[in-house]
């Protein structure tokens, strides 16, 4: 009886905080939830950055785009960046139209031309200076940063222990309360998990020789769900 109400007083008070007690068949478990976070600075970044431009002529808007282009890449390569390390992301040619006043017809008046390229940078301190070289030969379109792990496996596993952790001192703290001990591990599964933003950026005509990049730190999140048999605590 006293179990049975100790049991009952911990399941009241668990539910808020994902722990399901439970009989099944002939064996009664504990389901608790645990997490684990580990916080590392970055150590790569993906820079995606291109150049835009209209004109009348569709061959001029593409041709002036083509000459940024040009001018990006080589000094990509003066910068150390391998062709390896660059993707195009985008590439588009639209036509532009505006709308006469009188007679409200959609009158074709040029053509937008874009060329956007994803730049790995593995080397940290070297991605403002690239930033700003690029602006400086023409790129006017910034579309954002991403701040990466070039190894992320370790974080991730390390992450996992601790997710293990939390759920077992949570299941021990509630174990001890209801008078029962923790019997061997049924069931683990992992779900969810944190993953990076992106620093969204615009570009001027006009910057600093060197852009301020901030990356802070990533996140690195693991969820578990771990069942365990429970079993009476010995007299």
């Amino acid at each position: 009886m006293r179990i049975g109400a100790i049991l009952a007083a911990v399941l009241g008070l668990s539910m808020a905080a994902g722990t399901v007690w439970a009989e099944a068949g002939d064996k009664r478990t504990i389901t608790i939830n645990g997490m684990g976070v580990v916080e590392k600075a970055p150590d790569q970044a993906v820079i995606t950055i291109g150049a835009r431009h209209q004109a009348e002529m569709a061959e001029d808007a593409m041709a002036q785009v083509n000459q940024v282009m040009a001018r990006i890449l080589d000094r990509l390569d003066a910068s150390g960046v391998a062709p390896s390390e660059i993707q195009t992301g985008s590439l588009s040619l639209r036509p532009i139209y505006q709308q006469d006043r009188e007679s409200r017809e959609n009158i074709l008046v040029g053509y937008a031309a874009e060329n956007i390229l994803n730049v790995e940078v593995t080397t940290m301190q070297s991605v403002g200076d690239i930033l700003g070289d690029l602006v400086e030969v023409g790129a006017n379109d910034i579309r954002g940063i991403r701040f990466e792990l070039d190894a992320p496996r370790a974080a991730q596993d390390e992450a996992r222990a601790l997710a293990v952790e939390d759920a077992r001192a949570r299941a021990e703290v509630l174990a001890t309360a209801a008078g029962v001990e923790l019997g061997q591990v049924l069931q683990i599964s992992e779900h969810g998990g944190g993953r990076p933003e992106m620093m969204r950026m615009s570009a001027a005509p006009a910057m600093a020789d060197q852009v301020a990049i901030m990356p802070g730190e990533l996140s690195i999140t693991s969820n578990v769900t771990i069942v365990w048999e429970i079993a009476e605590a010995e007299q």
